[in-house]
């Protein structure tokens, strides 16, 4: 049996809005890199196919990348993100697995490039990013075009955000095991005081 968490439709709601600092328009991909070069954050992950094959071509040196190929469509096609470090994990939409917030974890702690290929939808994973990265990381994701216009979130990672983002995991459901015991456990290794 599998423990994940589930998004809540209350939550669901929430997480649409940017989370983060909102870049829109023509040439957001340069604009991003700016921003992220004048912040110069320790850890650079990017959530989802788009975002990381559009930040890759403008020259934005990424760490972690996570992506699930629906968008790309092709494995083999990740934006020639050369990476030694490869990880494939499963990931239910609407859903965080604990398989996957380990593979995070682990991804995280590696010194260079890591690409990680979601088997599923890689949407919701910006939470544990947020959560486990390193202070002075940033987080970026793409926001979809749902009330206006699509463009680049960037979260930049500290305390108060680590807080915002225990708060979202704090109002999902849990699936597959006892929640006490879960958010416990995954929560174990994270300082956020």
């Amino acid at each position: 049996m599998h423990t994940y968490l589930k998004i809540s439709s209350r939550l669901r709601e929430d997480l649409r809005r940017p989370l983060g600092y909102f870049i829109a328009g023509p040439n957001a991909e340069f604009k991003a890199k700016k921003y992220v070069e004048d912040i110069n954050p320790v850890k650079i992950a990017t959530i989802g196919d788009v975002v990381s094959s559009t930040l890759h071509d403008a020259s934005l040196h990424i760490d972690v990348a996570v992506v699930d190929g629906r968008t790309l469509r092709s494995i083999g096609m990740h934006y020639g993100f050369r990476s030694k470090h490869v990880f494939k994990v499963r990931n239910y939409p609407g859903t965080i697995s604990i398989d996957a917030w380990n593979t995070l974890k682990e991804a995280l702690k590696i010194d260079g490039e890591v690409l990680v290929v979601v088997d599923g939808e890689e949407d919701l994973l910006v939470i544990p990013i947020v959560i486990l990265a390193p202070e002075n990381s940033v987080a970026i994701y793409g926001q979809p075009q749902l009330w206006g216009e699509g463009g680049i979130v960037i979260v930049r990672v500290d305390l108060e955000k680590k807080r915002e983002f225990i708060n979202y995991l704090m109002e999902m459901d849990v699936e597959g095991g006892d929640r006490e015991e879960v958010i416990r456990r995954i929560l174990d290794e994270v300082d956020y005081t």
